[in-house]
């Protein structure tokens, strides 16, 4: 009898509990209200999460076509409970344009960032750069970008900053499907004078990286670098 109570309560212990949302969360969603994400991608709060949960919804999300990009991500919403999850929908509705009146449309039609200057598609663009760092100072310079240079959602970026950290470098973004997120790669020079011993510290860096989606809810990145 008393071996029975002990597996009995061996058992219970090592019980899992039936994961459930506690909470949704929407981020990057500027045109399609949270209620609509989330009737799209068709969950509520109180219902269990199963294996397959952020798969079919991610799938849901893409399969709508309001979305250049979705991620769906799985967060514990207490320490305490384990069971309870905090869903967190990220979504990208691609450009967008603010106008005047305070009103949004979708399109590229003008400068969503002020200071941000768009030509045609595939010229320059260009945004500022200003950025303040203790016993650096103010470094400050400019981005050129240009889009679509290997496919929608790509971009090629020469970032180049003077002052405190003198800086020129080329940066490559690319999305991906088919296991990778996306796929980062590129290399600079650049100077920094240490606050301390007062003396120029110079710097080339060349790095890659590609972020895979090992599981369905963790993301993983692997990085190459040289400093």
């Amino acid at each position: 009898m008393i071996a029975l109570l002990v597996l009995m309560a061996g058992l219970l212990a090592g019980a899992q509990p039936i994961e459930h949302i506690a909470e949704i969360q929407v981020h990057g969603n500027l045109l399609t209200p949270d209620a609509e994400v989330i009737r799209i991608a068709g969950v509520e709060t109180g219902m269990a999460v199963e294996a397959r949960t952020i798969e079919e919804v991610t799938a849901r999300l893409r399969a709508s076509r309001k979305f250049e990009q979705v991620d769906v991500l799985k967060r514990f919403a207490s320490i305490v409970d384990p069971s309870q999850i905090s869903l967190v929908i990220v979504v990208d509705e691609g450009p967008v344009t603010f106008h005047d009146d305070g009103t949004l449309t979708p399109g590229p039609d003008g400068p969503p960032i002020p200071g941000l200057r768009k030509g045609k598609a595939g010229a320059l663009m260009f945004m500022p750069i200003l950025k303040f760092e203790d016993g650096y100072g103010f470094s400050y310079g400019g981005r050129a970008t240009i889009p679509d240079v290997t496919g929608k959602g790509s971009r090629l970026s020469f970032p180049a900053t003077w002052g405190g950290e003198r800086r020129a470098a080329a940066e490559f973004d690319r999305p991906m499907t088919g296991g990778l997120s996306r796929i980062q790669t590129g290399g600079g020079i650049g100077r920094r004078k240490n606050p301390f011993f007062l003396e120029n510290d110079d710097r080339d860096r060349a790095a890659d990286e590609c972020v895979a989606i090992v599981q369905r809810e963790l993301n993983s990145a692997a990085t190459m670098a040289r400093s």
